[in-house]
């Protein structure tokens, strides 16, 4: 007599082994480079913008206080290592 419990199963084992290697594919295929692929994203474009730091990049007195508590930094640098090291890269390990 077939175990019908075991067969289903190991149908739905195999079914999301699959799902997983199917996301996993799709994930690398949309962040090629990793954990940089976040500045492609729809969500990152407004805030990676130069007209989004503007004012500060634009205000000689404002930059070189940012460039000195930065490492000597532009601001919009500082933006892009903070958007790669508190989102790309949790969201990069995440996926993986």
């Amino acid at each position: 007599m077939f175990n019908y419990y075991f067969i289903l199963q190991t149908i739905l084992k195999s079914l999301q082994i699959s799902l997983l290697n199917l996301c996993e594919e799709m994930v690398l295929q949309r962040f090629p480079n990793h954990s940089s692929g976040v500045f492609n994203e729809s969500y990152m474009q407004d805030i990676l913008l130069p007209e989004f730091l503007f004012n500060l990049e634009n205000n000689t007195v404002q930059l070189n206080e940012w460039k000195k508590e930065h490492e000597g930094k532009t601001p919009s640098k500082s933006l892009q290592d903070s958007v790669l090291e508190h989102v790309g890269r949790p969201v990069h390990a995440l996926l993986r």
